[in-house]
């Protein structure tokens, strides 16, 4: 369905439910060519498997490996996978009140956010300790108080479930894809609580004060009409990878020589480097041997002369008279 304009402003449909949205949000992946392309606008993710899901089912036009490649394309995105025999009946159009059904705009939503698969969650305890632990949703969603709420029975009488806040945490995991929410008790000096329940270790990571046991849980920011996160698996070994100390490399453990050693090792060492320099000097001469220059005879009186002219000097007279030579005369002859 693609951009629109309307009232000067631009907005875009959802080429599966035909909600309107501000932002394109998510698409289609294609690789029938080979490569990614990304067609059409839709309002979630749940859109784009519906409606691979009737290209495969109703219209033929995906076969079994490129309807395989999207799925698992949308699974890196989300985390999760839909049911391939499930995803068109449970998120059809045909359903949708402006198409004749009884879904409105906020039930798809609610339905899209619900799920039935267990996650994978951290619990940090006041004592620092850090468990992995199975959450199960009930009704489609997950009451992350719950799996905190057994292990603060210290502050149980003080303290309802209102006072579980969650922090969104800075701390990003794929980039800005994924992130971590806590969920923590605060303190509050009306109820009175026992400040020794104070959990540091979860107040660091979360930059404000929490007591009593903390809940660690991954989630993805993903792109939607409506706002919406999606709880997936954070194992221990996350947890340890974005919230563990790092270690600094270990020290090498080669042994120290002895002195006595040293001193072997210096003389073995002295003893190579003498033998190399006579080898390599072995077949060294001098310079006078090895090229054999000749003399440069003195200069004469008139290169002198010519160089000094040359660089811009008068020519020197003589201090004393030029001879001048008589021309002979002719020899009479007796006739």
């Amino acid at each position: 369905m693609g951009k629109r304009k309307l009232h000067n402003l631009s907005y875009y449909q959802c080429d599966w439910t035909g909600f309107p949205m501000r932002k394109s949000n998510c698409y289609m992946p294609d690789f029938r060519d080979g490569h990614l392309f990304k067609r059409g606008h839709y309002c979630n993710w749940e859109a784009v498997v519906a409606h691979a899901r009737h290209m495969y089912e109703v219209d033929k036009s995906l076969e079994d490996s490129d309807l395989d490649k999207i799925l698992v394309h949308v699974k890196n995105i989300t985390g999760v996978v839909e049911d391939k025999e499930t995803c068109d009946t449970l998120y059809n159009y045909a359903d949708l009140d402006h198409f004749g059904g009884n879904i409105t705009y906020e039930d798809w939503h609610m339905v899209s956010c619900k799920t039935t698969e267990q996650v994978i969650a951290i619990k940090v305890c006041i004592d620092g300790t850090v468990k992995q632990l199975d959450m199960e949703p009930f009704d489609g969603t997950f009451d992350y108080s719950d799996y905190i709420w057994t292990a603060t029975e210290a502050i149980h009488c003080n303290i309802d479930k209102s006072k579980i806040a969650r922090v969104v945490t800075a701390r990003k995991v794929k980039g800005s894809t994924h992130g971590v929410d806590i969920y923590g008790a605060h303190y509050d000096e009306e109820l009175g609580h026992d400040k020794t329940l104070f959990n540091a270790t979860a107040s660091n990571h979360a930059k404000t004060n929490i007591y009593g046991d903390a809940l660690y849980v991954l989630k993805t920011r993903e792109n939607s009409y409506v706002p919406r996160d999606r709880a997936i698996d954070f194992t221990l070994e996350m947890y340890n990878e974005l919230f563990g100390k790092k270690r600094k490399k270990e020290a090498s453990t080669a042994a120290a020589l002895t002195t006595t050693q040293y001193a072997q090792a210096k003389n073995e060492m002295q003893a190579s480097l003498t033998d190399y320099e006579a080898r390599a000097s072995s077949s060294a001469v001098t310079p006078q041997e090895l090229v054999a220059g000749a003399k440069m005879p003195a200069p004469i009186g008139r290169e002198l002369a010519v160089l000094a002219e040359h660089l811009g000097q008068e020519r020197p007279l003589p201090s004393f008279p030029l001879a001048v030579q008589a021309a002979a005369a002719p020899i009479a002859t007796c006739s």
